[in-house]
């Protein structure tokens, strides 16, 4: 055999043991970032549900025995987006009604402004007729 057709084996095997070791390294590097992003979608899930009024499973021991208030609300099928977007309909509807509200304060505003003005001037009139009957 040539030198230059020589392969020595154990280098090869090395270097795919490298390149294994590198690809396993980077799976695991993978599967931390998928953990860390399932754990924080939860955290997520579980915030917008306990602000969404979702039921908490500690209040239902019939169905899930031992739960207490570590184990948070009971939000599925739903996902992070999908109370993301429930959250968002909320609040677009506490708008809508601040708006409404803010809308009859408006309205009352000026009722009360011509009820004051209504009482001024028959105030004012019953002052006069008072004033022209001591003249009398």
């Amino acid at each position: 055999m040539d030198e230059e057709q020589y392969i020595n084996v154990t280098d090869q095997l090395t270097d795919y043991d490298r390149t294994i070791d590198k690809l396993f390294g980077d799976i695991q590097k993978l599967k931390d970032v998928r953990d860390k992003m399932i754990k924080e979608s939860q955290e997520i899930e579980q915030i917008l549900g306990k602000a969404l009024g979702y039921p908490w499973y500690k209040d239902d021991l019939k169905n899930f025995p031992n739960a207490t208030e570590a184990d948070g609300v009971c939000v599925a099928p739903n996902t992070a987006a999908s109370l993301a977007m429930h959250a968002a309909d909320m609040m677009k509807m506490m708008g809508v009604r601040e708006l409404y509200k803010q809308r009859i304060i408006d309205e009352q505003r000026e009722d009360i402004a011509s009820l004051k003005e209504s009482v001024e001037y028959y105030s004012d009139l019953a002052d006069n007729l008072m004033q022209t009957r001591e003249d009398e």
